[in-house]
């Protein structure tokens, strides 16, 4: 798959589609959107790709932190994994904010040379408001005998599939149904990197993850997770939060206990995949009351998962 941050150096031969948007997550609408767009691109001969935006307007005009569900490395992967054909990473910033419909059209869309159809969500819409709504591309981009496609809301178990209602599932953490939407289990990635040392101390050893703070993370609580190493899963117990028993922290602290073997992995790159919540995170009144509660937490797991 090749990714570009200038649509002038994308060279692609013979006839291509599109589709535009920010696709953080790759959900299940997403998938619909993509999995039409590429089966049609196929069948029709035509290369097939997107445009999007680095970073997400929300973190120019917002300021956001605990927001991404993927890192664009991630949704890099997701898209490769579906079949997408190419990837436009536009650099957004306030100045690109504020191009409007027709000049984004001309500038970053026009330009595609063999550009046949555009694959768009439901409510798509480009510019401040969304002012460049679906019919104004519609209108703009027929005379060029380009034609236009729009996917239909998806809607799982009555609730409308986005990007916005994902983060809030797993902020409250519902990660049952945040991962039924995403159609895979959320995760967060980083790097272990040394903690107090409480948990070798007490016999219950965590691995600490070092990330990045704009990445959505879950409410609060212990969570059963799969976290990956050198490429093996292994069952796990994931804490997120403020270590209220022992200390008071101004970030959030994702630790993550494997079940399996208590290996010291300082440096790796590892995954966390989220399963469920068992409980929240709670402030106990002396370690043994703690040790007592996580071993509860890691029996549960492993009669219910192992």
């Amino acid at each position: 798959m090749k990714v570009v941050s200038n649509i002038s150096t994308l060279i692609e031969s013979g006839e291509v589609a599109i589709s535009m948007g920010n696709f953080d997550g790759v959900h299940l609408g997403h998938q619909a959107l993509l999995t039409n767009a590429l089966n049609e691109s196929k069948e029709r001969g035509f290369s097939f790709g997107i445009i999007t935006f680095v970073p997400h307007p929300a973190e120019i005009f917002k300021g956001v932190s605990n927001f991404y569900i993927n890192s664009f490395e991630e949704r890099r992967q997701l898209l490769e994994r579906l079949g997408v054909k190419f990837i436009v990473e536009l650099p957004f910033d306030e100045h690109f904010g504020k191009l409007g419909p027709k000049e984004f059209l001309n500038e970053y869309v026009l330009k595609l040379k063999g550009l046949k159809k555009i694959f768009l969500g439901y409510n798509f819409g480009l510019g401040k408001d969304k002012r460049g709504d679906l019919k104004f591309i519609s209108e703009f981009v027929g005379p060029h005998n380009i034609e236009l496609y729009v996917e239909d809301e998806f809607i799982l178990d009555g609730n409308q599939v986005c990007s916005s209602k994902i983060r809030e599932k797993i902020k409250e953490g519902d990660i049952p149904f945040a991962n039924s939407m995403l159609n895979r289990e959320f995760y967060l990635s980083g790097t272990v990197v040394p903690g107090a040392g409480r948990g070798s101390r007490i016999g219950i050893p965590t691995m600490n993850l070092e990330f990045d703070h704009k990445r959505l993370v879950p409410g609060r609580g212990v969570y059963v997770t799969r976290t990956e190493v050198k490429g093996k899963q292994n069952l796990s117990l994931t804490n997120i939060g403020y270590n209220p028993t022992f200390e008071t922290n101004e970030r959030v602290k994702v630790e993550t206990h494997l079940l399996d073997f208590d290996e010291k992995h300082y440096g790796e790159e590892i995954r966390i995949s989220f399963v469920e919540k068992i409980r929240d995170e709670k402030k106990f009144g002396a370690a043994t009351e703690l040790i007592k509660q996580i071993n509860l937490d890691i029996l549960y797991t492993k009669e219910k998962y192992l």
